[in-house]
């Protein structure tokens, strides 16, 4: 077996090998600890015979007198309070006898001598057990041999450069599927083609992947210009494997694709993929690999689907992002008081968590922290900052590299919202397209959602499958682009099909001073779309959601002072038969109240007439909790209009609610009630409790006081187990 090099793991890599280790040299699933202040305990195995406690200790660079300075003055005491049936204690340093009789003599009776592991015994363990190395790959993929052999001049071109990176690589990669599944596309096809958002990692699990190869005997080539290297360098006999990043180019094709290379391309990953002792790696953006697959027709014959894996985010669960940001951070040059600012949960929690996570940003806003000496507070607000604001990735591909017609499909969908279907984008680009006429048609329009498929959209073959934004991040960066382009805002307006473009043209600029002051400026622009398509059929085929159009509208009129679209607002309020239908209590409230404000005497009817109506629907069905609730927080609203003289017989109603569901908590015995959620539960206990004598309001308060302590018991242990079932089927 290779040699392994425990100098290169970090803290948090060193627990979860011993968690590994331990767990196959006593037999036994061992209970992990989270980092931070353990009270003495990383590893734990408990049972009726005593506890087995197991310190982790990644003490390398301290060496042995620090250690045992550090276990006598700070962990003795820690391990006596335990109790342990039995301590073992596995460390990074190299214990000689001395220091091993040390750590016996201060953590007596609980420390034998067998249960100390330097870091001699713990390489000793592991090279008895290979499996176990292979599966923490931190620990080979930088081993002498798997090095030597990048450096080696017959395998390699460019070995030096190879070589820089992957020790970079090593220090942030974090293990997950993505390398489990591309592994299997390699074997089953010799060719794999990691596509995926930038910054991602694709070429991270490409020189993973190489390097793993590697280690199994194969010869790497590093290309960079074209298929002539490789060709140049095929040996029949030999196990050769070759790494190809970005073979299409970073940026929109241009020349990258030299004379004929789209045959020899094609050619070469024939030849490969029924040769048994070859393999390449090829890594691409997949709107990069779409153009080139609709300019040239080899690469167009060539079904690059089975041959290629989308790298996605969902590939990375909290586990793994922790762990990237974690070991971007651990060994990065940001000072030691910048590391620990990322060990606290209100912003490790917010990175990894965040909807823009993005390796490379976290990389690059490192570096820049580093170069800029940046204080703990500012590096932290530095990344928060470039995760919510994801420019830097999207921008020069939407800028310079999207044909005119993908980047108009991409500001359509955005107005149109997430998971329109694929007919109506269509429909709204025609009408928005600046390209000439002839251009605009469904082969144009499905080449350019080609282009952007699994890149900046998720979309199906069939007109009426959706479309959605493949990341959040994507939506962000569109919102900013238009924020600052007053003209693709106002073409939106003035081209819109759908009244749903106008809705979030308005929610836009309520959010943008800048894009509000253009969207009154062009009002006449505004009352022509809103006039055009108010009463046009919304997208997906969805009804018409009269209240809430007219809602918007009259919200834009309002503040935008476009009186006469406020005439027109009443025509469409009169003609629909509006007042005779509510059924969206929310909506047509804020509609009533909004008319109550209006200048214009018939709104002001209009909004009477509609307060009597909600009030008679919402009072009509007030027999439990949550529409008596309902009811009252509606009616109190109607201050000053017809229906308000309802709201003391929907507090009536309320009060015995509450007391029935409490009666019925008592009745049914201590925990959950059927038809009752956790919340409701809780809001009526408040509800009560604001009473001046809650006893008296209901003699049951204590029993509810209790099934809800139950009910949260019951919800935290099924949290915890589902918490430990991930993490068993993830070991």
């Amino acid at each position: 077996m290779d040699e392994v090099d425990i100098t290169r793991l970090s803290d948090f890599d060193f627990e979860r090998l011993c968690e590994d280790l331990f767990g196959e040299i006593l037999g036994t699933r061992l209970e992990i600890f989270a980092p931070g202040p353990d009270g003495g305990v990383d590893l734990r195995h408990m049972s009726s015979d005593g506890d087995i406690i197991i310190q982790c200790k990644h003490w390398y660079r301290s060496g042995r007198a620090a250690l045992v300075r550090h276990m006598k003055n700070s962990e003795a005491s820690k391990v006596r309070r335990l109790k342990p049936s039995r301590y073992i204690l596995a460390t990074s340093a190299d214990l000689n006898d001395d220091a091993k009789k040390k750590l016996v003599r201060d953590l007596s009776p609980y420390l034998r001598e067998a249960d100390i592991y330097g870091v001699n015994e713990i390489v000793a363990e592991l090279g008895r057990r290979p499996r176990l190395v292979a599966r923490h790959i931190r620990l080979w993929l930088s081993g002498a041999s798997v090095l030597q052999a990048l450096l080696n001049k017959r395998t390699l071109t460019r070995s030096s450069r190879l070589h820089r990176n992957l020790k970079k690589t090593l220090e942030v990669y974090a293990p997950n599927t993505a390398f489990i599944e591309a592994k299997r596309l390699l074997e089953t096809r010799n060719i794999c083609v990691i596509s995926g958002l930038p910054g991602i990692g694709k070429t991270t699990l490409a020189r993973v992947l190489c390097a793993d190869y590697v280690r199994d005997g194969f010869d790497l080539y590093d290309v960079s210009d074209d298929v002539d290297e490789i060709n140049a360098s095929w040996d029949d006999e030999a196990k050769q494997i070759f790494y190809y990043d970005d073979f299409l180019g970073q940026t929109a094709l241009g020349d990258k694709l030299g004379k004929n290379e789209d045959v020899r391309l094609i050619d070469l990953l024939k030849d490969v993929s029924s040769s048994e002792n070859k393999r390449i790696i090829l890594t691409t953006r997949g709107y990069i690999l779409e153009q080139a697959r609709q300019i040239y027709e080899r690469l167009e014959r060539f079904d690059f689907r089975p041959n290629t894996f989308i790298l996605d985010l969902e590939d990375y669960r909290d586990s793994v992002r922790a762990a990237i940001l974690y070991n971007h951070v651990h060994f990065s040059r940001l000072s030691p008081r910048c590391k620990a600012a990322f060990a606290h949960p209100d912003v490790y929690l917010d990175v990894i968590r965040h909807r823009n996570y993005n390796p490379r940003l976290i990389e690059n806003t490192i570096d820049v922290a580093v170069r800029n000496e940046l204080t703990p507070a500012n590096t932290v607000a530095l990344l928060r900052h470039n995760l919510s604001n994801p420019g830097e990735v999207w921008h020069p591909i939407f800028r310079n590299q999207l044909p005119t017609q993908a980047a108009e499909i991409l500001e359509t969908l955005l107005f149109l919202g997430d998971g329109t279907e694929l007919s109506d984008v269509a429909l709204a680009w025609r009408a928005y397209s600046s390209r000439p006429a002839r251009e605009v048609n469904d082969s144009t329009f499905m080449d350019a959602v080609k282009i952007l498929d699994q890149i900046m959209i998720q979309a199906g073959s069939g007109s009426a499958s959706r479309v959605y934004f493949t990341n959040a991040s994507v939506a962000d960066y569109l919102k900013a682009h238009v924020t600052n382009a007053a003209a693709t805002y106002v073409r939106i307006i003035r081209t819109a099909t759908f009244f749903e473009q106008i809705e979030r043209a308005w929610i836009f600029a309520q959010e943008s001073s800048a894009l509000r002051l253009i969207l009154c400026h062009h009002s006449n622009d505004v009352r022509d779309a809103i006039d055009r398509t108010l009463l046009v059929a919304a997208p997906n085929h969805r009804a018409i959601e009269v209240i809430r159009r007219v809602n918007v509208a009259l919200a834009i009129s309002q503040a935008c002072s476009i009186s006469d679209l406020t005439e027109d607002i009443q025509h469409v309020l009169a003609t629909t038969g509006l007042t005779n239908s509510i059924n969206d209590f929310e909506e047509a409230l804020e509609l009533t109240l909004r008319c109550k404000r209006s200048e214009s005497k018939q709104l002001r009817q209009i909004a009477s007439s509609m307060a009597e109506k909600i009030a008679a629907e919402v009072t009509a069905d007030m027999n439990d909790w949550s529409s008596a609730d309902r009811a009252v927080s509606v009616i109190s609203q109607l201050y000053g209009l017809p229906g308000y003289e309802q709201l003391e017989a929907a507090e009536f109603a309320k009060e015995q609610a509450a007391k029935s569901t409490i009666a019925a908590v008592s009745a049914s015995g201590l925990g959950p009630v059927y038809g009752v959620t956790r919340q409701e539960l809780t809001d009526i206990l408040d509800y009560a409790d604001q009473w001046d004598d809650p006893t008296g309001f209901s003699p049951y308060l204590d029993d509810l006081r209790d099934s809800l302590a139950i009910i949260e018991m019951e919800d935290q242990r099924e949290a915890e187990f589902v918490d430990w079932y991930s993490a068993s089927i993830h070991r």
